[in-house]
């Protein structure tokens, strides 16, 4: 993506605003791309393959979205490099796989630096809330106009109240956290119209926590942790984090899969963790 500080959001972030300013039409490079005179003239120019780099060059220099044009061209590739987060991300691979006209079950992925694969699994299955987060949703909801002030300081205080007499870090339980379903899905709501303005949502952010919060226990842990900053103020984050990474790969539904790496020993280990019962495992030397 080539607007500006867009690199400050996460991915989760990231997918949210993309998905409102392309459905607003309010991403000039989306809106762009969509001319078609515009867009063959920037697919004529990838007559190779091109390194991320060079994509978003070439994305600055037409005024089109990268990440559509080489969608666009990719509908003719047979071999497509891609970051995992564009097949390992639910949201994000089913929109990539439709732009690209492909089917997962068609595909045959190779995961290189394989090594990666369970953090990069963990990652996009956690999810994290900080009082700092909370605070600015607060001034979030104050300057757009909404009505959530006394939820998000319930959440505050709730979150003060669990840390209050921790000294490092707490296991906390799902109940601890319990808000009606309404209220998540109003702040989703809210967190949408402030994306069409700005490119970060605090009101979307803990919305999006609070749904995650309330999913399965086996293979998670909640975990409250409690940290004083220079001012003196206490820093409290509570974490809802997956410790199985298998949960994304048992979902991937594909012709196969090779992994591969360098470092990926002892291989029955990397075998067991991601659940992969069926796969061979080879070890070559170099």
């Amino acid at each position: 993506c080539i607007v500006g500080g867009i690199d400050l959001l996460s991915s989760s972030e990231f997918a949210a605003y993309c998905n409102e300013v392309r459905k607003k039409e309010t991403c000039e490079y989306y809106v762009n791309y969509k001319d078609k005179v515009r867009r063959d003239i920037a697919a004529q120019s990838m007559t190779r393959p091109l390194h991320v780099e060079e994509v978003i060059s070439l994305g600055k220099q037409h005024h089109i979205c990268p990440f559509e044009i080489s969608a666009y061209v990719g509908k003719k590739a047979n071999v497509i490099i891609a970051d995992y987060f564009h097949v390992l991300s639910p949201s994000i691979q089913e929109y990539f796989f439709t732009r690209i006209n492909k089917k997962l079950d068609d595909c045959i992925l190779i995961f290189d630096e394989a090594h990666h694969l369970p953090s990069k699994c963990r990652d996009l299955l956690s999810t994290t809330l900080s009082t700092l987060s909370l605070s600015a949703a607060q001034k979030e909801n104050i300057r757009f106009g909404f009505e959530f002030n006394d939820e998000l300081k319930r959440l505050e205080n709730i979150l003060f109240k669990l840390g209050h007499n921790v000294t490092e870090e707490i296991l906390v339980k799902k109940e601890d956290l319990k808000f009606d379903p309404v209220f998540i899905t109003s702040l989703k709501f809210a967190g949408e119209q402030v994306l069409v303005k700005q490119k970060r949502s605090f009101l979307s952010i803990i919305g999006f926590f609070l749904e995650e919060w309330n999913g399965p226990d086996e293979g998670f842990v909640r975990i409250l942790t409690k940290k004083h900053m220079k001012a003196g103020n206490a820093h409290i984050q509570i974490m809802y984090n997956c410790l199985d990474p298998s949960f994304i790969l048992s979902d991937l539904q594909v012709h196969s899969m090779i992994l591969m790496s360098g470092t990926l020993m002892p291989l029955t280990m990397y075998q067991d963790l991601l659940n992969l019962k069926k796969s061979v495992h080879v070890e070559y030397l170099s």
